[in-house]
Order: structure tokens, then sequence, then C-alpha cells
């Protein structure tokens, strides 16, 4: 190698380095009027190396985010399903509740035994069924 310029290009607004240009074996060497010509050129490198970087990332958090709402939907679908099965519980329970509470009825409006309340209840229970 008979010559070499390196040009490095950094992250608009910061001093970390982006990349760097290099040419080499240029007769002659190069020149600042080299560096000058190559600006727009490592600009230009400098702004696509940012739009990928930007792209990458937009990227990650957008699989970040469908990865939550996915999580989110899975803790949701549990909720619903425990939400169903306490309601059938409560309903079940209403409905023991009612039964229980028309032989009571039964038992204060009739004032009978309790061998007759014991068969009207058991009555009622295989009627429920």
């Amino acid at each position: 190698m008979n010559s070499f310029l390196g040009v490095p290009f950094f992250d608009h607004g910061s001093e970390n380095l982006a990349g760097m240009v290099g040419i080499a074996n240029r007769p002659g060497g190069y020149t600042q009027a080299d560096v000058e010509f190559l600006e727009p050129f490592v600009v230009t490198c400098c702004n696509l190396i940012q739009a990928y970087k930007a792209v990458r990332e937009r990227k990650m958090l957008i699989n970040t985010l469908e990865e939550k709402v996915e999580e989110r939907t899975r803790a949701l679908v549990l909720a619903n399903e425990n939400l169903e099965a306490a309601n059938r519980r409560v309903t079940q329970a209403a409905a023991a509740q009612m039964t229980h509470f028309a032989c009571m009825s039964h038992e204060v409006r009739k004032r009978c035994g309790t061998r007759y309340i014991v068969h009207v209840c058991g009555f009622s229970h295989s009627i429920s069924r």
C-alpha cells in the first residue's frame, strides 16, 4: 500500500464514531481537497448507518410490543375463563339457595313435621335436576 486516506464519521450531534471511509493507493497521495471532496459521501454514509440503526431499533420495539400484547391477551383470556367459572359457581349457589328458601317457605306456610319437609325438599331437589 503506497498511500491511504481514512475519513472517520460520527453520529450526528455526538462524538461517537459511526464508521470510517478508507481509500488507498492514489498515485501522489491524498490532500485536504480530497477530504473535502469526500465529505458529501461521508455524510451520506453516516445518514445511511443512522437510518439502519433506527430501523433496527424500531423493529425491536415492535417485536417487544407484539410480545407484550400477546402476553396480556393470554392473561385476559385466562381472567375471562376464571370469571366464567366463578359466574357458574355463583349461579349454582344461587339456585341452591333458592331451593333452600323454597323449602323454608313451604315449612313456614304449612307448619308440617320434619319428615314431610325433608320429603318436599328432596322432591324439589330432584325436580331441579
